[in-house]
């Protein structure tokens, strides 16, 4: 399967499990988006889209042996305290990816 293919299913699949009136579109502070695949989002600080946090969270090499990866406007790095995965950061959001 494509990878585009592969993360256009993904948005679609966040989409349709995001519970009703809880708007994947964004999330704030201290929410969490719906869980999608293997991983589940946190939103440590700010305001941040689902779809695009876990489009970002696909694209995370977990297998890379590079400190910081420059993914789309986040920078992610691996999560130093359990049970977090690795994390991502931008000038305007923070957010955390768990398995799920």
């Amino acid at each position: 399967m494509s990878r585009l293919l592969r993360l256009t299913l993904l948005a679609s699949a966040a989409l349709a499990v995001a519970a009703p009136g809880a708007g994947i579109s964004a999330a704030q502070h201290g929410s969490w988006c719906a869980p999608v695949e293997e991983y589940q989002i946190e939103v440590l600080e700010g305001d941040v889209n689902c779809t695009d946090a876990y489009y970002v969270a696909q694209a995370y090499d977990i297998y890379s042996f590079d400190e910081e990866q420059y993914l789309y406007e986040y920078i992610c790095y691996d999560a130093s305290v359990p049970p977090a995965i690795f994390k991502c950061e931008s000038q305007t959001a923070w957010f955390a990816v768990h398995s799920s």
